[in-house]
């Protein structure tokens, strides 16, 4: 529940836990993915599909 309370905080402190919390979560991400011989692919979504679907469909063709 809201309790009206407010709460002062430094942005850079935010900043800081957020970026370390996301270096901790990516690195046990891919750790977990090598482990299952999962690919993994960094994309930006604004780029669309197609910069991950072409490799990976290019890898698959080399595969066989």
């Amino acid at each position: 529940m809201e309790s009206g309370e407010e709460v002062k905080i430094h942005p850079s402190e935010v900043r800081d836990n957020y970026v370390s919390s996301m270096a901790k979560y990516r690195k046990e991400l891919m750790l977990r993915c090598r482990q299952y011989q999962i690919d993994f692919v960094e994309a930006d979504i604004k780029e669309g599909f197609r910069q991950v679907l072409l490799p990976y469909l290019v890898k698959r063709i080399r595969m066989q």
